[in-house]
């Protein structure tokens, strides 16, 4: 999480154990009821709203607690990390955090807004004139137009004000209950019909506000994601299903040759050390929840599938089903001989948020167990050292081999039968066809 290089030194002291604790019952008080109400973890929220809005929301935390006098001797993080570090920090940097520290979240209606440079911003809960904004160059979570209305802090900087970072776009709706719950009352009939909520108590304090407004913009915005990601698609059209390949090493593979062949191999791009990617550009019509399941390969482009080599294991993942068996078919034909049978984990991309379930077992039994039949359908065709470099199928075709393919065959059935827990899918794959094909079967009676 991010709020900027002017507050990267303060952020750190919130791993301090005297800040941490209080932090998190800031956090707390800004998402806690909302999880809890939509049975959701923390950790779910990037997964959700994506990296953007789940960083500009933990701003919108860590922002309202740089304003708090927090335990029983009322500190306050601002004013301690100034007093103990800002002599390391520039004059802009100390004038924004002390800018953080005596600001106000708020709700605001944008005008004449100029891209990347600045807009004017209507109080839409104490009113009065509009006010000119400057951005401060750090990345926004969405573009901003005029009509927009953004609940965030509003910094004075020098002779500016300036927009911090934590910043939520919010719909008429939950505009409209920050706006019945804390603007300014017109009359004493206003402030009399002013009405508390289950979650959060009437309170008019500065402190109740941000914790409010993160509160109501979660209740509206989580599931309206979440059921657009119960029905998500990636750029292909596609149910994004992450399936991850793990293919254990022959004994004698060496990863010096894997990683030769590997950079060698047609379609492949090394991405990293010891990854590989095969890479499309996001097409122009792809929306930003398409994009979102899909492998980040960065300049515009994602990744078809990813292979990574690990210790003694080479992983292939993918996000969707085609793809894992076009990457399976590339990653086998390039390395055969180097790996054994993969054990296979596939699951839908957004499983166990909210109420989004996992692939069924019977689904799940049917996937891997058509990936493994492929596997070793490939591995007929493949070159054996065992077996005089030959394939499987063309010892079987030669008649003088049958010893050594009972052998190999033995070999197979012996790591499925020790890679594999009996309660997962793949214990169930049945070996019998591929004595069938091998012209092994056991004589008949």
């Amino acid at each position: 999480m991010t709020t900027g290089q002017e507050l990267a030194g303060v952020m750190r002291f919130i791993d301090r154990p005297e800040w941490g604790s209080l932090f998190e019952e800031v956090l707390t008080e800004h998402m806690g009821s909302a999880l809890d109400t939509l049975r959701l973890d923390y950790d779910d929220l990037e997964t959700a709203l994506g990296p953007d809005l789940g960083t500009a929301l933990w701003d919108c935390a860590f922002e309202d607690f740089l304003t708090r006098e927090m335990g029983e001797d009322g500190r306050n993080l601002a004013d301690t990390y100034l007093k103990k570090r800002g002599w390391k920090e520039s004059p802009r940097a100390k004038a924004y955090i002390a800018g953080i520290r005596s600001s106000r979240m708020g709700l605001y209606e944008l005008s004449d807004v100029v891209p990347g440079e600045s807009f004017l911003a209507r109080d839409c809960l104490a009113g009065g004139e509009p006010v000119q904004v400057f951005e401060r160059g750090a990345e926004l979570p969405m573009p901003l137009q005029a009509g927009d209305r953004i609940a965030a802090r509003l910094v004075r900087l020098n002779d500016r004000l300036v927009l911090a970072s934590g910043l939520l776009p919010c719909r008429d709706e939950v505009a409209a209950r920050i706006q019945d719950r804390f603007a300014e009352p017109r009359t004493a009939s206003d402030r009399a019909q002013a009405t508390p909520t289950q979650e959060h108590p009437k309170d008019d304090s500065p402190d109740a506000l941000a914790p409010f407004i993160t509160h109501v913009w979660l209740l509206d915005m989580l599931p309206r994601v979440i059921d657009q990601l119960r029905t998500a698609r990636n750029t292909d059209g596609e149910e994004p299903l992450l399936h991850e390949f793990r293919y254990p090493l022959a004994p004698g593979a060496r990863t010096s040759e894997i990683a030769a062949r590997l950079n060698a191999a047609e379609g492949l791009t090394r991405l990293r050390p010891k990854v590989w990617g095969s890479l499309a550009t996001v097409p122009d019509t792809a929306t930003p929840l398409e994009i979102s399941t899909e492998i980040d390969a960065g300049k515009g482009r994602i990744a078809l599938f990813q292979i990574a080599l690990e210790e003694r294991v080479v992983v292939l993942l993918s996000q969707s089903a085609a793809r894992a068996e076009q990457g399976a078919a590339r990653l086998e034909e390039a390395l055969g001989e180097f790996l054994l049978a993969p054990t296979i984990q596939i699951e839908r991309h957004y499983a166990g948020l909210g109420d989004i379930e996992g692939l069924s077992p019977e689904d799940l039994t049917g996937r891997v167990l058509g990936f493994l039949t492929g596997y070793y359908r490939r591995a007929l065709d493949r070159p054996v050292a065992a077996l005089g470099h030959q394939s499987p199928r063309a010892a079987a075709a030669g008649g003088d081999r049958k010893g050594e393919l009972a052998d190999w065959l033995k070999g197979l059935e012996a790591h499925s039968a020790k890679a594999h827990d009996p309660k997962q899918a793949a214990a169930a794959f049945d070996f019998g066809w591929l004595r069938h094909e091998l012209g092994l079967d056991a004589p008949k009676g």
